[in-house]
């Protein structure tokens, strides 16, 4: 598959709204092989597993907590506040609490672990043998300040699987790159 096709793919494997993609048009997508050749995964195990990083979901803990402190502290050290104001302060900070929860621990699509060995690469119960992978990548989509980050396996017959890595670190993913490498080449 030539450079031009997986430029396609990655294009079509787009997530954000048409809107988005019009404002912010920008996206690059590597081979994951790219990502090996600097530096070659070594490994005894018949299985890796990644799992979707501690630190996100800890530190989203700690911004709830910090929130819901603020509030707590400047209704109790204020003498005369607005009713109103404490209302829609713990409003905003509920729906915060609510999101930060969802994509937290309930979100499937984004919280799902990956199991790379020499039959094949699964995500949870989707199971991609290295017979029938024609080509991995990672695609960046810009959007705004943030970024999309997404694992795109194309088999062999021109269908692609997209998978939203936002809940694993940059360094996990270059791990992930290159251990797919390892066992795809083995």
């Amino acid at each position: 598959m030539n450079q031009d096709e997986l430029k396609n793919i990655a294009k079509e494997a787009d997530p954000r709204d048409s809107l988005t993609k019009k404002l912010f048009s920008d996206f690059t997508f590597k081979l994951t092989d790219s990502y090996s050749s600097n530096n070659k995964f070594k490994t005894d195990k018949p299985l890796i597993v990644f799992k979707p990083s501690q630190v996100i979901k800890y530190s989203s803990i700690l911004v709830i907590i910090f929130l819901w402190t603020i509030l707590i502290y400047g209704i109790s050290v204020q003498k005369n506040f607005s009713v109103a104001a404490v209302l829609l302060s713990g409003l905003a900070i509920s729906i915060v609490t609510i999101n930060f929860v969802n994509n937290t621990f309930y979100k499937d699509n984004i919280l799902f672990k990956i199991y790379v060995d020499k039959e094949g690469i699964q995500f949870d119960t989707s199971l991609y043998k290295w017979q029938t992978i024609e080509n991995t990548m990672i695609a960046n989509y810009s959007e705004g300040k943030s970024e999309i980050i997404l694992l795109i396996i194309v088999s062999k017959d021109s269908n692609y699987n997209s998978y939203n890595l936002q809940n694993y670190t940059l360094r996990q993913i270059k791990e992930i790159a290159n251990c797919i490498e390892h066992y795809k080449q083995s």
